[in-house]
């Protein structure tokens, strides 16, 4: 057996078991050292001082432990161990971690190294589980002192009410400039937008909703809203397009980059003159368009939308559509802008003006082939078709279940950005195969089963996506 000793004003650890009493899981740094291929003889008795390894062996071990295992079991042994894992300072996220060890972390680790922090994960469940004294310190006022230096702030799982609160006490943060939001949920407030824009005393630059967050109402016009600090915004809004050209596209002037995920609203009315009247986002070089309604999109609206970007180059539109000329590739690059140079697509068509006629997938293929290399996929009926330009760029794909992947070339590497797919209509356990093996850098996967009992056998599917962090099944 491979034997330590560590020694620290505190901690004297003589073995494996000694540390598996401080974390169970530092067992593995064994594990972690064989992996580095490092090899030592070893004569027994003889016994060696752990901080006597090389810094890369320790961080090697280090890199099998999660950051709170690693502060944990590591921090104040020595001023040289406090040394080498100073970038786990910067980069903070207690997810995973036992209670132990996360009361530990939070109480006496927290305020020592809280100047060094530059990124923090933040965990919106924790609130209701946590005692007051724990609370206090990540939810309340005192977060904001022990953290001065903090640049990035990751807030997971907050209810809205959660997260309008927390936000009240997010003020005299110099250097914060991010916020990210992940599963952000409950009933949005007309409010809630506008407090997200204004966090941190205007000085937050970039603000990114997943697409798990719910959607959130644009906030109302008037003196005040508008937000000159926000540089880029990826944000899921309830509303129609006119509502978010109209009145939320006035409210960020200096953006240069714009994900839209606009929720289930469309209403159209007066687009082309609606676009008039608003002025051009003159800063605005990466936009993205994603549409989930019902509403089918043509080529003059998105037309009408790039007038207001004069100065764009990277653009991404994944829509639903019945006008031909989205589709054809000769067309659609004729119609766009010469600013853009970088192109972006995934495309459901549906050819309802010919029900009878199978439509011509070579022909759609051969009209990108000077442009953008795409993949055309067939839908069961005659008359719908997904194209992609690969390799895809879109991160939420929701797809029918008995799309035929095997008949283009759905290399995994076309398909590496795709981290959560939403599959529905699922025929068979065997297409649910079919779908996934394209998808290698998963991290969700919503199935509906439809009304098939054999795609309810899931044990197997669990085990080849032992990578996904989230798995949902109805």
């Amino acid at each position: 057996m491979l034997f330590f000793r560590c020694i620290a004003s505190k901690y004297v650890i003589t073995s494996v078991d000694a540390i598996y009493k401080r974390n169970f899981r530092f067992a593995d740094s064994y594990l972690a050292i064989m992996h580095a291929q490092v090899k030592y003889t070893i004569y027994s008795p003889m016994t060696f001082e752990f901080e006597t390894l090389p810094d890369e062996i320790i961080l090697q071990v280090c890199s099998y432990l999660c950051s709170s295992d690693v502060l944990y079991s590591f921090f104040d042994l020595n001023t040289r161990i406090n040394t080498t894992i100073e970038g786990y300072y910067r980069y903070v996220n207690l997810l995973g971690s036992s209670y132990k060890a996360f009361h530990y972390v939070v109480s006496y680790v927290l305020p020592r190294i809280g100047s060094s922090v530059r990124s923090f994960v933040l965990n919106g469940n924790w609130k209701s589980v946590l005692p007051e004294t724990i609370s206090t310190i990540l939810y309340g006022t005192q977060f904001v002192e022990m953290v001065p230096n903090l640049e990035r702030l990751i807030l997971k799982w907050f209810t809205c009410e959660q997260l309008s609160m927390f936000l009240d006490n997010l003020r005299g943060l110099s250097q914060l400039y991010v916020i990210d939001l992940v599963f952000l949920k409950g009933q949005s407030t007309n409010d809630l937008l506008a407090k997200i824009l204004r966090a941190n005393g205007d000085q937050i630059k970039i603000i990114t909703f997943d697409s798990d967050c719910i959607y959130l109402d644009v906030p109302e016009k008037n003196e005040f809203s508008i937000y000159p600090n926000i540089e880029e915004l990826i944000i899921n809004i309830y509303a129609g397009l006119d509502e978010i050209l109209y009145k939320f596209l006035p409210m960020i002037p200096n953006v240069r980059v714009l994900h839209i995920n606009d929720g289930p609203l469309s209403i159209f009315t007066n687009f082309a003159e609606t676009c008039q009247n608003i002025a051009p986002l003159v800063h605005l070089v990466d936009f993205q368009l994603t549409s989930a309604q019902r509403f089918y999109w043509t080529l003059d609206k998105i037309l009408d939308i790039l007038i207001l970007m004069p100065s764009l180059k990277k653009l991404a539109i994944f829509v639903k559509t019945t006008d031909y000329r989205l589709v054809k590739g000769n067309s659609f690059q004729a119609s766009l802008p010469s600013s853009i140079t970088e192109l972006h697509l995934s495309i459901r068509y549906y050819d309802h003006e010919n029900d009878n006629t199978y439509f011509d997938m070579d022909e759609i293929m051969a009209s990108w082939v000077d442009y953008y290399p795409i993949i055309c996929l067939p839908y069961k009926s005659n008359d719908e078709v997904l194209l992609f330009t690969i390799p895809s760029h879109v991160r939420t794909l929701k797809i029918p279940g008995y799309l035929d992947f095997t008949q283009a070339n759905a290399s995994c590497s076309n398909f590496q950005h795709i981290e959560h797919i939403s599959i529905a209509e699922l025929p068979s356990l065997a297409q649910l195969y079919n779908i996934i093996q394209h998808f290698r850098y998963l991290k969700a996967l919503v199935i509906n089963t439809s009304t098939n009992p054999e795609t309810c056998i899931f044990d197997s599917i669990i085990y080849q996506l032992r990578a996904n962090y989230f798995i949902s099944i109805f």
